[in-house]
């Protein structure tokens, strides 16, 4: 066990104590570190002080953001609450927190007790500094360093994050099952000049060569471009080599562009994304545009570049596109979103790319729409075997809070009927979707200013397993851009997840690992 509880075996060098004339405690804070935090049952030492010696009795409460309290569970092996003895000179007790009661499967990185004694009269409380706890299955969160935007990607053990910081691009290797998870050296994309944001990134073995590419917005200045980089890495230095760069698109309008989406088809790179046209300033629509980056036996270069997947008058939404190389039917699939009819509610439509040009989904109709929600947001898409599964966020209309629910939709050669995932009061946003082992599938979502993890069972409809927080701030602090990434590791499966995240005051990015 890894405390020890023994009533009056508590010792405490809290040196000579002041008389009071109202009862009074003291508290040493549980010891914790990001190797160490505290699990579980977390023991609280504490000495009792009286004028007149009177019996006393305690209110123990936590917090995990330093402004609201509760009421701490007490342990069966805790001393009791009533009628503690006192002293003038204090005597020790020992209460142990039954953490696990209180606030469940979940990690909180500043947690605080607090004891308040009564005898004839009540004392102040005593408040301990604050402690890591860790008791569900997901890591305390690791600060990679200030920036946001993360984006990761995994080939084969290696796993590796992009993120921005200051106009500019950097990235890490991640050395997710160290205990505890940490990073390894950063390094900055130097090139080209320009302001950087929006990273993009895919990982991959290039003839035993671990390659990196990435794609971003650079803005220039005088234009707004999407940019590619790809690069090599040396495992065994933990060096980046830049190895080849280009611009994707063809425009020079300075339009504004919208983050990468990066896909491989096991031989090129697929980049898509969505362009903002406006006319006098003013947004008349968007475009979802598409090049290709292949190695042609002289190097990556651009081989098409910048296609149009959907024209500005063919969609009437933002399209908020993701892109997946589908095996089932060997086509880069573009799922996004657009209306049937201007200032419709957003419904979730497809389009592939057959190696020589892009069609509707359904050629033989032929539509682009594939599934028509109330109002969709936030598409995620996974791929495994002969199934495509888009994971969304859409109105529930179905149950009394009406909020934004997570819903999925799998497509094994026609389209479903959406299945609905969650029902939880408030609005819970998609994020990200993979499967776990055979039959099962986990789902994360954003929910106010947390992250959610969720396994189902991969059935009709799904079921429920388990539902678990990824996050450790009990402070409320703003959050956002969150990825996540699986990865497997000598036969253990990985879900490393990284946000951008604001409890310290300021822009920062963090990770955190599901462990096997």
């Amino acid at each position: 066990m890894r405390y020890v509880v023994l009533a009056g075996v508590v010792v405490l060098a809290l040196g000579c104590a002041k008389e009071y004339p109202v009862p009074r405690a003291q508290v040493t804070t549980p010891p914790s570190s990001e190797e160490h935090p505290q699990q579980d049952l977390v023991v609280l030492p504490f000495m009792l002080f009286d004028l007149d010696s009177l019996p006393a009795n305690i209110e123990v409460q936590f917090s995990t953001d330093g402004t609201t309290w509760k009421s701490a569970t007490k342990a069966l092996i805790s001393e009791p609450t009533e009628k503690l003895s006192t002293a003038p000179r204090g005597v020790a007790h020992c209460f142990v927190w039954d953490s696990r009661a209180d606030v469940g499967a979940q990690n909180f990185d500043a947690v605080r007790l607090r004891i308040r004694p009564t005898t004839k009269r009540t004392g102040p409380w005593a408040t301990t500094g604050t402690f890591r706890l860790q008791n569900g299955p997901w890591s305390l969160s690791v600060v990679i360093g200030k920036g946001e935007q993360p984006a990761l990607s995994a080939v084969g053990e290696k796993l590796f994050c992009a993120f921005a910081k200051d106009g500019n691009i950097y990235l890490t290797c991640l050395d997710y099952t160290a205990n505890p998870p940490t990073h390894k050296s950063v390094c900055e994309v130097k090139t080209p000049n320009g302001t950087k944001s929006q990273p993009a990134i895919f990982a991959h073995d290039d003839g035993g060569t671990i390659r990196i590419h990435l794609a971003y917005v650079l803005n220039t200045g005088t234009d707004k471009q999407i940019y590619w980089e790809t690069l090599t890495y040396d495992d065994a230095k933990d060096e980046y080599n830049s190895d080849a760069s280009a611009q994707v698109d063809a425009d020079t309008s300075n339009e504004s562009d919208s983050r990468p989406v990066l896909a491989f088809d096991g031989t090129n790179l697929h980049i898509v994304w969505q362009r903002e046209i406006k006319q006098r300033k003013v947004t008349d629509g968007w475009e979802i545009r598409h090049t290709i980056i292949k190695n042609g036996g002289n190097g990556w270069e651009v081989d098409a570049r910048d296609n149009n997947v959907l024209q500005k008058k063919e969609c009437k939404l933002e399209p908020e596109p993701e892109a997946v190389w589908f095996a089932g039917d060997n086509r880069l699939w573009v799922v996004y979103l657009d209306a049937a009819n201007s200032g419709d509610p957003a419904d979730i439509h497809a389009r592939r790319y057959n190696g020589s040009g892009w069609e509707d989904w359904d050629t033989t109709t032929p539509t682009s729409l594939l599934c028509d929600a109330e109002c969709a947001s936030n598409i995620h898409l996974f791929c495994d075997g002969s199934n495509l599964y888009v994971l969304f966020s859409d109105t529930n209309t179905t149950t009394a809070d009406n909020g934004r629910d997570l819903f999925l939709l799998k497509y094994d050669g026609t389209p479903g009927t959406p299945q609905q995932l969650t029902d939880r009061e408030g609005d819970q946003e998609a994020v990200f979707i993979t499967s776990y082992a055979v039959g099962e599938f986990w789902a994360l979502w954003h929910q106010e200013t947390a992250f959610w993890a969720g396994r189902w069972s991969d059935g009709n409809p799904p079921s429920l397993q388990a539902e678990e927080r990824i996050d450790d701030d009990g402070s409320g602090a703003a959050k956002s851009d969150f990825c996540a990434c699986y990865v497997t590791n000598s036969g253990n499966d990985y879900i490393v997840c990284a946000w951008t995240d604001e409890r310290s005051g300021a822009r920062e990015v963090r990770f955190a690992v599901r462990k096997p």
